[in-house]
């Protein structure tokens, strides 16, 4: 009874048109994508939170929609420059975002080990809270190839996001090596530094309810609730990785073939909530 009901469903259109002119290969794309989601309480009983037993209903319910615009042009050519050939793709995405969030929290109540009450827990504010983004990126990859048993790629990409506010550039390299100089036998690898976008969950709770708790020590309450407030950090920064791997693929038979892959993912300024104490509470 203390779980939700959790429902996802979606919806994508797209068009796209590709045509060669002159060599040139241009690829033009616009997609359109509706996202429902909800998760929502089996009822409104008054959630008490017991050690080892959560009694009544989850406290809140969440609905959210989302609608994602997206643009984007790609061009593909080739061309040769000191006796290598060079495979060339460049392009630009546009992508416009509408979030909108409903989100009802109820009262609940917190027991200790012996059943004494510790806590009260009530929610105040608004319940929803919409949003909208910009997010634009552009790249550019250069396939160098050496031989027919070696090629190397090199690649940029820039990204941006309005709810964010900053430049992100991520470098790219990568290569595929024939050792035995036949395509029975492979080996390859790359590494990149990735962008990923803000959940914009995170920027959308900020202006939504506060939540206030009474705590209780042998049955006495505190002078007064203590206020919660979720607010963004000032320095905030897109979540970013260096993503790296080598991998070997080996056709021992027509219908037996071997790979090795090994890959590792760094990543930095992931986005989470941290308790920050000040004189009104957490």
């Amino acid at each position: 009874d203390a779980t939700t009901n959790t429902l996802r469903r979606g919806a994508t259109l797209g068009i796209s048109d590709r045509h060669a002119v002159h060599g040139v290969l241009l690829e033009s794309i616009f997609q359109w994508t509706r996202r429902r989601d909800s998760d929502l309480a089996k009822g409104t009983s008054p959630l008490e939170i017991r050690p080892g037993l959560w009694q009544g209903n989850f406290f809140s319910d969440q609905r959210g929609r989302n609608q994602r615009y997206h643009i984007a042009q790609t061009v593909a050519w080739e061309t040769k420059a000191g006796g290598l050939t060079h495979r060339l793709k460049a392009g630009a995405e546009f992508d416009h975002v509408i979030s909108n969030l409903w989100l009802d929290r109820r009262a609940y109540k917190q027991f200790g080990e012996a059943g004494d009450l510790k806590s009260s827990v009530t929610f105040a504010g608004p319940n929803s809270a919409g949003i909208r983004n910009r997010e634009y990126g552009l790249f550019l990859l250069d396939r160098i190839v050496f031989n027919p048993q070696l090629q190397i790629e090199l690649g940029m990409r820039f990204d941006r996001e309005n709810v964010v506010g900053r430049n992100n550039v991520g470098p790219r390299a990568a290569f595929s090596f024939l050792p035995l100089r036949t395509d029975r036998s492979k080996v390859s690898g790359g590494v990149g530094l990735f962008y990923d976008n803000i959940s914009l969950v995170n920027l959308q709770l900020p202006r939504m309810q506060r939540r206030y708790t009474i705590s209780y020590e042998a049955g006495v309450s505190a002078p007064a609730a203590t206020p919660t407030d979720v607010r963004v950090s000032r320095d905030l920064q897109n979540p970013s990785g260096v993503h790296w791997n080598l991998e070997w693929e080996h056709q021992w038979a027509p219908r037996w073939v071997s790979r090795i892959d090994y890959i590792q993912k760094k990543g930095r300024d992931q986005v989470r909530l941290a308790a920050l104490p000040n004189v009104n509470g957490f």
